[in-house]
């Protein structure tokens, strides 16, 4: 095989998928550092209220700490994961099913926290102060998300009124 035969084989390669954004390692980011304060006040404010508060902290931390070294893993391990055929499908699903998971666990952590407001509010104020960042975080993330898909919506319906009003106007020519 000639050197020019090896070089038209390597520009016929399929550029490989990627499964993985920017956004999923900002977000993972962000998840990190979170799980990182959410521990750091679990264990210096070990013996104030024992209300399913603490319940959510733990595992919010703990699912952000597991999504952050599955994210990580899945990097340190992707050219290889890339040549077999189901790898792209299992890092969807399981991302999927993680944050599908956190978006109920911050709705489980509104509910509880507006439940009894005033009960933690004195007896442990740095894990409600934070318990209110993160679910107060997620619900912009969340508004963000609704707005741009609304805005979207908003410019495909323009756009194909555009072009039905177009289209009317040649065929009346």
């Amino acid at each position: 095989m000639s050197e020019e035969d090896r070089l038209i084989q390597a520009e016929d390669v399929p550029e490989q998928k990627h499964y993985r954004t920017r956004l999923a390692l900002l977000s993972s980011l962000l998840e990190g550092i979170l799980a990182i304060v959410g521990i750091v006040i679990l264990l210096l404010y070990d013996d104030d209220c024992e209300r399913p508060i603490r319940l959510w902290l733990y595992v919010l931390s703990a699912v952000f700490l597991f999504h952050v070294i599955f994210l990580v893993l899945i990097e340190a391990v992707a050219k290889s994961i890339q040549k077999r055929s189901g790898a792209g499908s299992f890092y969807i699903a399981l991302n999927s099913m993680i944050h599908s998971f956190i978006f109920l666990w911050i709705l489980v952590g509104i509910v509880w926290i507006f439940e009894d407001y005033d009960e933690c509010k004195d007896d442990f104020p740095e894990g409600h102060a934070f318990t209110l960042f993160v679910v107060f975080l997620y619900i912009g993330i969340l508004a963000a998300i609704i707005l741009a898909f609304l805005l979207l919506t908003c410019v495909v319906c323009f756009g194909s009124w555009q072009i039905s009003k177009f289209t009317k106007e040649n065929k009346e020519q």
